[in-house]
């Protein structure tokens, strides 16, 4: 990969974390709003550990995302795969909450993946990883 790529995907990966701390800083908040709720139990432990999960899966696709990236050119595909990835988040949250910073920074981040993934996949063959 080349300094463009890597750049592209450090600053996505970066982006991926701040909005995955960014997400679990609500996790008391939308626990307490719905321990006090009249919600079914089930909901009262299920709503909580979904807010968490969303979090933990952008934190995976970030690892996954910078771990790829030290494959060099075979980093591409992985790459495309984990913006596909990020950029379904983006529609399933937009889908739910409508359009906020979180989506237009997950929108970003899916975009820089899938040009720093593309960009490696036109490495020249023997380019070094990350």
């Amino acid at each position: 990969m080349n300094r463009l790529s890597t750049s592209l995907v450090v600053i996505a990966v970066l982006m991926l974390i701040a909005t995955a701390a960014f997400h679990a800083t609500g996790y008391s908040s939308i626990a307490s709003q719905i321990e006090s709720s009249s919600a079914p139990n089930f909901l009262k432990k299920a709503v909580p550990t979904l807010w968490l999960f969303f979090a933990w899966h952008l934190l995976v696709v970030a690892v996954g995302s910078i771990a790829a990236a030290r494959l060099g050119r075979a980093a591409g595909p992985v790459l495309v795969g984990c913006a596909v990835v990020v950029v379904g988040d983006f529609f399933w949250v937009f889908s739910i909450a409508g359009l906020f910073a979180g989506d237009v920074l997950l929108l970003i981040a899916s975009l820089l993946l899938f040009v720093g993934g593309w960009l490696a996949r036109s490495a020249p063959a023997g380019a070094p990883p990350l």
